[in-house]
């Protein structure tokens, strides 16, 4: 029985002893009519009859608290009533006793942030708590705006960033960095590759035959004998125009598989011509503005606003729920980057002080400004709760004492039961006796 109890809370053992003491009073009420001249009959049903009384009139207080006990009406369900009066009390009980704002700010002097942070930071739940916020707040970000919302934002930076800067210096820098280092090795090879594969397309062929066809009539109207070498040719056929494209061709073919070739002796000598033209292109105005009028045109003839909505915004979804091919969400890598920027400038003494009085300084400012907040804070979550919700706020918070009570009350009423019989018997019949 004993160990039983240890499982039952203090309000499921006040109801039990409630219950019992009804049992025994119903009994002993009975046993009366069997009993009553027995000398240890009377004080167990005067023990029994208060334990029950003490226990159903403190029953009855505890309950008219927070409710109205037996539908009774009459200053009953004192807390629910008073909801609005309560709810000032604890107001004004943080405000001038626990957390008066000269308090706050004593404890705010008191606190050293910065250690705080650290081992927040570096501890695996602070890791997990601070990828989850970061998570959640680029979640919001992101879904505050449609694909195509965001679309015509990204394509408006990245137009009025790519118009900022001209592309004269970039392919200088390039150039000269092919032209005399012969670097990028692999992008050459690659835009060979290309340009093979374009001049050995027909229609390559068809324009090709066609321009050397047009060279050729225009050399016929610079004289006679020019016009008529030209035309005996054609017409015995020793200048056929499309084989001499398709001879063109094959030796630009020819050309670009020799200059594939690394550290190409003919490309390096052609590039090296190249290398006093390109740095003089910054002083070619001609040049410089062909190509930023080239540039500008190219800018606004792309079309950023699909790019980044079919192609960039559907990456993004994924990447912010799955990751990157590492698994890595953006979330987990701006905290490892955060991590490793504090391994290595966290031991620095003055940035430690500087951070711990910026934190100060936001504490401070949020204090003097937000203190106010407390008063709205409370007010509006306990006045937002529901008459229920509110009982069982309260409730909850003291009801193990107030079963105590309870308790108490059917024990004291025994006792009290006792020692009413004790005197009745014991002194106020004897008394009686003599005066009688």
């Amino acid at each position: 029985m004993v160990r039983s109890c240890k499982w039952m809370t203090p309000k499921q053992r006040a109801n039990t002893i409630l219950a019992i003491t009804a049992v025994l009073y119903v009994i002993v009420f009975i046993g009366q009519f069997f009993y009553d001249g027995e000398s240890w009959y009377q004080p167990l049903y005067w023990a029994v009859q208060s334990a029950l009384i003490g226990g159903v009139a403190d029953w009855f207080a505890v309950t008219a608290l927070f409710r109205k006990p037996l539908g009774f009406p009459y200053h009953t369900a004192l807390i629910p009533r008073n909801k609005n009066r309560l709810i000032n009390g604890i107001i004004q009980l943080v405000e001038t006793k626990m957390l008066t704002k000269e308090r706050c700010r004593t404890l705010l002097r008191n606190v050293e942030f910065v250690p705080l942070l650290e081992r927040f930071l570096l501890s695996p739940e602070g890791q997990r708590a601070a990828r989850l916020v970061i998570h959640q707040g680029l979640q919001l970000l992101w879904q505050s705006q449609h694909a195509s919302e965001w679309g015509q934002w990204g394509a408006a930076r990245i137009r009025e960033l790519l118009r900022k800067h001209s592309l004269v210096p970039v392919l200088k820098h390039v150039l000269l960095d092919l032209c005399e280092h012969n670097r990028y090795e692999p992008m050459v090879v690659q835009v060979l590759s290309v340009v093979q594969s374009r001049i050995n397309h027909p229609a390559m062929i068809t324009w090709l035959t066609a321009v050397v066809a047009e060279e050729a009539h225009k050399k016929k109207r610079k004289g006679f004998l020019t016009d008529l070498l030209i035309s005996v040719s054609e017409a015995t056929d020793v200048i056929n125009y499309r084989e001499l494209a398709e001879s063109i061709i094959q030796e630009t073919y020819a050309m670009l598989e020799t200059w594939k070739r690394p550290n190409s002796p003919e490309r390096t000598a052609w590039l090296r011509q190249w290398v006093g033209p390109i740095r003089n292109m910054e002083d070619n105005e001609e040049v410089c503005i062909a190509l930023d009028e080239a540039w500008q045109r190219w800018i606004r003839e792309q079309d950023w606003e699909s790019v980044i909505e079919h192609h960039i915004c559907p990456y993004m979804d994924e990447l912010l729920i799955v990751g990157d091919e590492k698994g890595e969400t953006p979330a987990q890598v701006l905290v490892n980057v955060i991590l490793g920027l504090w391994h290595v400038y966290g031991k620095d003494e003055d940035l430690r002080h500087r951070i711990e009085h910026t934190i100060q300084d936001i504490a401070q400012y949020v204090l003097e400004h937000g203190y106010d907040l407390i008063e709205t804070v409370i007010r509006q979550v306990l006045g937002g709760l529901s008459t229920d919700k509110f009982i069982y706020f309260i409730e909850s918070k003291v009801e193990d004492d107030l079963s105590w009570i309870r308790i108490n009350g059917a024990i004291v009423g025994a006792v009290a039961g006792l020692v009413t019989w004790s005197l009745l018997e014991f002194l106020y019949v004897p008394l009686l006796a003599v005066f009688m």
